[in-house]
């Protein structure tokens, strides 16, 4: 057991390839997973599954942002896991309200500039589920 074993994982990602990348390496991680291209099927995924972690790209096929994703759920579950995924050199929460900010608080965010591996992905999904080990 690798301490991830059931942890619920919901991917939201526009590209096909890096959603069932991403759901495989989950799944041989012994995570629960499900995923979805846009902010309307995230929610609608996310109602039914459950998710303890949002995995997501920041930008979402229908123009939406994963921030409004994280924020819609968040509204939801307040204790939910968010891991942001980006191109973008960096993020940024400043245009957030702080109501929002306050909403977002302890999301990771990465870039391909942050040396990302499958190593550093668990550790941010690990760093967002409190009492969670990574071995």
């Amino acid at each position: 057991m690798n301490g991830f074993e059931g942890i619920r994982i919901l991917v939201a990602d526009p590209d096909s390839w890096s959603r069932a990348l991403l759901l495989d390496l989950f799944k041989s991680e012994g995570c629960e997973v499900d995923s979805a291209n846009n902010l309307a099927g995230a929610v609608t995924c996310a109602d039914v599954f459950k998710p303890q972690v949002l995995v997501t790209n920041y930008l979402l096929e229908d123009g939406m942002t994963g921030q409004t994703l994280a924020l819609a759920l968040r509204q939801i579950n307040q204790v939910l896991g968010l891991v942001f995924l980006s191109k973008l050199p960096e993020l940024s929460l400043a245009s957030a309200s702080p109501r929002d900010a306050a909403l977002l608080a302890g999301a990771k965010y990465h870039s391909a500039g942050d040396g990302f591996s499958v190593d550093h992905l668990m550790r941010a999904v690990a760093a967002v589920l409190p009492g969670v080990p990574f071995k």
